[in-house]
Parts: C-alpha cells; structure tokens; sequence
C-alpha cells in the first residue's frame, strides 16, 4: 500500500472519530434526542470499520471530495426513487457508485451535480 494513501485512511478515520466525538458531546445531546445521537454514532462508527477493513484488504481508499458520504439506502431516500430505478440508474450510467466493502457509497456532493446535470440535459 502506497504511503499516500496509508495517510489518507488515518486521516479520515481520525476526521470519523472526531466527528463521533462530537455527536456525543453534551452540548451536541442537548440539541439532539439521545436515539439520534446513538443512530449517528453507529453510522460512524460503521463507516470507520469500513475503512479499517478496505485498508487491510488492501485496497486504496477513495478520496474524499468533501460533503457526506451516503449509503445505498441514503441515496434512495435522498432521491425518492425505489431499489429499481436506483439499479436501472446505475446501469445507465446515471449514478456511479464507488463500490466499498459493505457496499455503494456517493458522495452528496456528487448527487448534487448529477441532479444538476440531468436538469441541465432536460431529463429533470
């Protein structure tokens, strides 16, 4: 594994754990219920092991544009669009995942573009 790259992981892993730590912070409780808190640290810590798992198979890690970095199922609810049109959308082209272990990943402000794209198109 290249050192680019080793270094790239363990800052993003530390960019995770520092947002993790601020989900749980108590001014941040004070602001969210105690469920949404835990819900996010899970989502966190998730993605943290995705990382961690992508980096001893050897893998490179993609690097982060910026903006959140969404699941499979995050996307469908962000574009309101069901598991057929999301797969018939990724056929085509339309959406291009990056395929991590533990599955599709996007960045946010990569559906943003491609939103904008398609309305710049007049398929919107």
């Amino acid at each position: 594994m290249e050192k680019k790259n080793l270094h790239h992981a363990i800052l993003r892993i530390i960019k995770l754990q520092e947002e993790t730590l601020a989900v749980l912070s108590v001014q941040r409780m004070e602001k969210e219920t105690l469920h949404h808190a835990m819900l996010r640290v899970i989502k966190l810590q998730e993605e943290t092991l995705t990382v961690l798992r992508v980096l001893c198979e050897g893998e490179q890690i993609p690097i982060q544009k910026g903006g959140k970095l969404l699941t499979r199922q995050e996307v469908l609810d962000y574009l309101r669009i069901s598991e057929r049109t999301y797969v018939r959308k990724v056929n085509s082209g339309e959406l291009k995942p990056m395929k991590m272990l533990g599955g599709d990943r996007f960045y946010l402000d990569d559906l943003i573009a491609a939103y904008k794209e398609s309305k710049r198109r007049g398929r919107i």
